[in-house]
Formats: structure tokens, C-alpha cells, sequence
């Protein structure tokens, strides 16, 4: 049955490489179920010089996601126009998508060539529990004279749990019961985290006795966030995908295309449901499935001894007040993230990986480049294990930033704030911001020798990135009208640099590089199935020569190689009104723009070279 494809697919969600954008049905249905409480509850005790305070906050939720897809599956068209003539009927030659097809001259919607499905265990119910995220606290603020020190400790504990859950057959999948411990004998075991311990530490000295200068230090520690996301990795019914063969065109029982016949000349091939070129992939002719536990995670799960991961944070700074009603800020900050995770395949080590292959850099790059080739016997051995880096080898990650800032009120009831900000940003190896040794880690996991090349950023030159921000509003005297506005100098965030550098053979064969000749085309004298060439049917085919690439990305430059885009200055505006009618009822009406200047700049570049 293809009562999920509609006319000629147009049910089902497709990607086409020909024509170079995805189209049809959306990529999924999903129905998330969230739910979450939250307790919160604080005691204060005030004096002349101590201001104390304690308190708890506790939440605990859970979240259930119903995820379908209209046919359980996604098509894939290749670069080749499709052999069965299938073209959008909307897609004129005015668009830039049909670009291929008109250079071609071709119709210009005549779409990719059909190479595979990514078929999905659809459908698919998980359900998440935080059981608790729990945190205790007590601080004091003890003023002595013109020094305030503030002091206090946190404690944490969190739990989650995945209760066992039935899921449907779908097309691709079959029922599982996710509590049958014959199939599951060793559920996840989530750790317990806490109580974790977090100090907090500041100053403020007012440094004339005027109330005007005061000088700011600061070290705090502060608990990774939890909840369910990270339950989530570990979901035994997660979504899965795999991609299959899919010429649109009957198989065999092999699950392949019969002999004699090729996705280049389907004419050739058996049709016994009459469905070959409907541009609906029916399950006849969909490849087999190539790899067991299609649809269900068992060996990802966290370690023994596995904990928060945490970052401790000290600041240093001065605020001035300049006048009343308007003062200038500057802090210094650096972070360092502490206990930080890491997954390891424990099935794979270096001794699994070739010796280097030393591949010539590309220009204008010099010298050779070593790749190391994995022993296909280990690739798809998979059992990764989350556990904390335990530490030594120099690891070192932190990040470093500087702020100056202004805020202010203005005469009428306005307001304005802004300044200048500095930092180290992310690299390619952490996407929290700052720098990054990670070359202990790698070695620690010993998962791909291929990832020690430029692991730490600390032996690359880093430029900090600048932006600036000042934003305000004010009420205009006419009609009790407020406007504001925010005009933002970005630095665009930055660009790492690698190369994906592709190593080609080629062979010679004769081969038609697609249209064929179909019933809706041929309108002279043709054979159906034969290819259309520049002498038609009674032209001299002569061998082309066709390539067969293989590719590895080699990382060319360190990932803190960075590189701005010019500035770009965005500029958000808006005017509202609020009106007031009667009782406690407000309305408020609000009129805004954004992105005025409509800046931006490039985000990514790709290129080529033969």
C-alpha cells in the first residue's frame, strides 16, 4: 500500500542534492507532554550589620514526546536527473533551485535521481523523570565598617530515572517492550548526584567612605545545570534513522536490484506491481536492513563514580558612580570548568588505528599531514561510557573576559546602558567559550589518534573578540508613548578553519549521465529506456570516464585559528502604548523592528579545488 506517499510522494518529506533543497512533508510530528513543579521556600534574618539567609529550592518533572512521520521514512535524490522524468510542477525556471536543470536544458523541475530512504523506528513514545533537583542554601552579607563580605555555601542533589515503556510496531520497527528484562537485563543505572558542595565568595569595599567607589572581588562556584536533557542520552527508545537502498524500482529477494537491471536503464528491470518511477518508495523496494539494534540504544550509559562536572569563577571589578543617576562598571573574569565529562568507546584504542598515512597539504599550505586509518574490523564496535577526565597531563580549560559598562537614568524618566565587552571565544573543541588543552583527555580515551592533532589551544595564538552594546528607552511626551531602542557592534563570533580533502580514482565505463527516454517524453522516434544522447538512439556512445571519491576531513589549522567577519551593526527599535482599562486590566500595544539595517555577514564558504 502507498496511501501514505499522496500523488506521485508528494506526502512524504524529500531531499534532493539535483535541485539542492529539502521538500514535501514536514521532517516529523512531534507532541511533546511536559510537566515540572517547582518548591521554593527562604528564612532571612536581618541586623544592623549581618543580613542571613537560608533557604531551599526543589524541583522535579518529567516530560513524555509522541514522535511520527508520514511513512516512516525520508527520500534521498542524488546529483543525476531522475531517470523516470519526475519533475515539481511548481518549480519554474525563475528559481534559483532550478539552476542545474536550465543549464542542462532539462525541465526545471525535473528532480534528483533516487539513491536511498532513511527509514525511522517511528513511532516512537519516550518519557523522561527528573525525580528531584534539589538545592540548600545559606549566605550571610556581614557589613564591617566600609567592607561587606558575603559568604555562603550550597549544597545539590539530583536523581532521574527512564521508566520502561511499551512502543508500537511502526513500518520499520517492531513492538518493544522496554521492561522485559529478557531483552533488557541491565537498565540504566543513573547516578545519584550529591549533596555537591559549592562555596560562594565576594567583597565590596567602599573605598572613600562616600559611597561612590567600590571595589568588587569575587570566587564563586557554580553546579552544571541538570535536567531532563541529560536523562535523555541515555534513552533506550530514542528516535533512530538508518539509510537504505531506494531506486524506486522492485528489488529482489536479496533485497538488491536483479541482475541485468540498473538504477541507469530501469527500463530493463521487472515492474511486477507497477509501481517502478511512482516516486514512492513501497517496501519491495527498499533494501534490506544493514545493521542490528536498529532502534534502540543499549550501550551508551554513565560510568561508575560519575558526577556533576562544575566551573569556579573569579571576578575582580570597580564601579564608580560619575553623577547621580549614572555609573560606569569594569570587572575582569575568569572561569575555569572543572570535573568535565567524557565519553570513551571502551571497545576502541590507538592500536586499533593504522600507522600514519602522511597526506601533502593543500596550498598554500606546506608540509604533509598524518591520517590514521581505523581497522574496519573495530569501526562499528560501540560501548561508550560517560565518565569524568580523572585528571593530570597538564588538562587545563578555562575562559577569559573583561567588561566595561555604563548605566543611567535620564532626565524625563529615560533609561540607557551599555559597553564594551572582550573575551577568548569557543573553540572547535569546546563550545562553552575560552581555551582548551584537551590533548590529556584525548589520550586518556584513546578513541581516535586522529584528534591529537592542534588539542591544545594554549600553544596557538587566540585574538579576543570585541562588541559593543548600548540600548535604552524613553517616554515620549505625546500620548503616553515609551520607545526604546538597542544598537549592538557584533563581532560576528568567529570561524575555525578545516579541509575536507578528498583522494579520487577513476575508472572507465560506459555509462549515460541521465534523461532516459519515458512515455511523457518521447514524442518521436525512441526506445523507451534508452538513454538520450547528442546523436539520439542512432549515435555512437563512447566510453566517458566516471569517479569514485572517498573522503576524510584532515584538520588544516589549529581550531583557535580564528577569524572574524567584519563587524556588523544591528539595530532594534520599537514604540508601544500602554492603555489602562479600568480595574487591574492593562493593554498594552507594541510596534517593533528588528535587524533595521538588515546587516549580517557570511557565516560559512565553501570551495573546491581539481
Amino acid at each position: 500500500s502507498s496511501w501514505y506517499g499522496g500523488p506521485s510522494g508528494e506526502f512524504l518529506r524529500a531531499t534532493d542534492n539535483r535541485l539542492g533543497f529539502s521538500y514535501g512533508a514536514a521532517a516529523n510530528n512531534t507532541i511533546n507532554f511536559p510537566f515540572k513543579n517547582n518548591l521554593i521556600g527562604s528564612l532571612s534574618y536581618v541586623t544592623g550589620s549581618h543580613n542571613v539567609k537560608v533557604g531551599f529550592e526543589n524541583s522535579w518533572a518529567r516530560e513524555t514526546a509522541v514522535r511520527n512521520t508520514n511513512g516512516n521514512l525520508y527520500r534521498n535524490y542524488g546529483d543525476d536527473p531522475n531517470p523516470f522524468g519526475v519533475s515539481l510542477p511548481w518549480l519554474t525556471s525563475d528559481l534559483p533551485q532550478a539552476g542545474a536543470n536550465v543549464a542542462d536544458g532539462l525541465a526545471p523541475g525535473l528532480i534528483g535521481d533516487p539513491e536511498t530512504v532513511s527509514v525511522l523506528n517511528d513511532p516512537n513514545l519516550t518519557r523522561t523523570d527528573v525525580n528531584y533537583d534539589l538545592g540548600i542554601y545559606a549566605q550571610d552579607a556581614w557589613t564591617i565598617d566600609r567592607l561587606t563580605i558575603n559568604y555562603g555555601v550550597r549544597l545539590d542533589m539530583a536523581d532521574s530515572s527512564i521508566p520502561a515503556l511499551y512502543k508500537p510496531a511502526g513500518r520499520f520497527g517492531t513492538a518493544i517492550d522496554f521492561g522485559d528484562t529478557s531483552i533488557f537485563p541491565n537498565p540504566v543505572d543513573f547516578p545519584a548526584w550529591g549533596p555537591d558542595f559549592s562555596p560562594r565568595f565576594s567583597l565590596a569595599y567602599d573605598a572613600f567612605g562616600n559611597g561612590r567607589t567600590a571595589l568588587k572581588f569575587g570566587l564563586n562556584r557554580y553546579i552544571n545545570a541538570y535536567g531532563l536533557s541529560f536523562t535523555n542520552r541515555y534513552q533506550p527508545a530514542y528516535r533512530d534513522q538508518e539509510n537504505r537502498l531506494w531506486n524506486d524500482i522492485t528489488l529482489g529477494a536479496d533485497g538488491l536490484l536483479p541482475s541485468g537491471c540498473t538504477r541507469m536503464n530501469p527500463s530493463a528491470c521487472a515492474d511486477p506491481y507497477g509501481t517502478n518511477g511512482d516516486n514512492i518508495p513501497q517496501d519491495w523496494e527498499i533494501g534490506a536492513l544493514a545493521r542490528s539494534g536498529f532502534g534502540i540504544r543499549e550501550t551508551d550509559r554513565p560510568g561508575p563514580n560519575y558526577s556533576r562536572g562544575y566551573q569556579d569563577l573569579l571576578t575582580i571589578g570597580i564601579q564608580q558612580e560619575v553623577r547621580p543617576g549614572l555609573s560606569v562598571s569594569a570587572e575582569w573574569r575568569r572561569r575555569w570548568y572543572r570535573n568535565v565529562e567524557n565519553r570513551d568507546n571502551t571497545l576502541r584504542s590507538y592500536s586499533d588505528f593504522s600507522d600514519p598515512i602522511n597526506v601533502v597539504a593543500p596550498l598554500p599550505y606546506v608540509g604533509t599531514i598524518p591520517v590514521y586509518n581505523i581497522d574496519p574490523a573495530v569501526r562499528s564496535l560501540v560501548e561508550e561510557i560517560d565518565r569524568n577526565y580523572e585528571g593530570g597531563g597538564g588538562f587545563k580549560n578555562q575562559y577569559t573576559g573583561f567588561e566595561l559598562s555604563f548605566q543611567g537614568r535620564l532626565a524625563g524618566g529615560g533609561s540607557i546602558f551599555g559597553g564594551w565587552s572582550t573575551d577568548t571565544p569557543g573553540t572547535s573543541w569546546f563550545s562553552g567559550g575560552g581555551l582548551i588543552n584537551a590533548c590529556p583527555l584525548r589520550l586518556e580515551v584513546e578513541d581516535n589518534p586522529n584528534q591529537l592533532r592542534f588539542c591544545n589551544a594554549f600553544d596557538y595564538p587566540t585574538p579576543f573578540r570585541h562588541e559593543f552594546k548600548v540600548a535604552g528607552n524613553y517616554p515620549l511626551p505625546w500620548y503616553d508613548l515609551m520607545v526604546a531602542g538597542t544598537i549592538i557592534a557584533n563581532a560576528g563570533g568567529y570561524s575555525g578553519s578545516n579541509n575536507p580533502e578528498t583522494m579520487s580514482f577513476t575508472r572507465t565505463s560506459n555509462t549515460y549521465r541521465a534523461p532516459w527516454w519515458n512515455s511523457d517524453n518521447c514524442t518521436g522516434t525512441c526506445v523507451l529506456g534508452e538513454g538520450i544522447i547528442t546523436n539520439a538512439n542512432g549515435g555512437v556512445v563512447s566510453p566517458t570516464v566516471g569517479t569514485s571519491t572517498s573522503s576524510t576531513t584532515l584538520t588544516l589549522l589549529p581550531g583557535n585559528s580564528v577569524k572574524f567577519p567584519p563587524y556588523w551593526i544591528q539595530m532594534d527599535a520599537s514604540i508601544a502604548k500602554t492603555i489602562d482599562l479600568g480595574g487591574r486590566i492593562r493593554w498594552e500595544v507594541r510596534m517593533e523592528g528588528f535587524n533595521l539595517t538588515n546587516a549580517g555577514f557570511e557565516r560559512s564558504s565553501r570551495g573546491s579545488r581539481g
